[in-house]
């Protein structure tokens, strides 16, 4: 059974981890020069994020979220826990407790658009960059 707690600043170098594995598996269109400079940028988003965790009954972390200004801005599963509801308790989770109902994401990630419209959320908006500034377009998501 997972659980869903809070993320600690001093579990950062996990969440780093966990985003390096999944965004591999997830986001093929990223240079390898794309990944260092996200592993260096991204502890920044999350000290600007509301922070979740899924976590098994071990307290092993299993997937993460964060939230900001009522939205999803970032879920990653690790890949050997994907396709197996993960993602989905984080998204019932934003949806039940936070009452989030829009999410962030990379257009160039079909994985990911895949399993937030089978949730519900359809496209709003299209930024031609990301917060960063490189080219990687984001889709704004809402739940209809």
């Amino acid at each position: 059974m997972q659980q869903i707690s809070i993320v600690l600043n001093t579990e950062y170098k996990q969440l780093i981890k966990l985003w390096e594995l999944s965004a591999r598996a997830t986001h093929n269109f990223l240079a390898e020069k794309d990944f260092n400079y996200y592993k260096q940028t991204i502890p920044k988003y999350f000290a600007q994020a509301n922070l979740y965790a899924a976590r098994d009954n071990a307290a092993k972390l299993l997937g993460f979220m964060g939230t900001a200004e009522n939205s999803i801005e970032m879920l990653f599963v690790h890949p050997q826990k994907m396709g197996q509801g993960i993602g989905k308790l984080l998204v019932n989770y934003a949806r039940q407790e936070l009452k989030i109902k829009k999410v962030a994401v990379n257009a160039q990630n079909k994985q990911a658009l895949r399993f937030y419209r089978k949730l519900g959320f359809r496209a709003v908006s299209r930024s031609a960059s990301d917060n960063e500034g490189p080219p990687y377009p984001i889709l704004r998501l809402a739940l209809k």
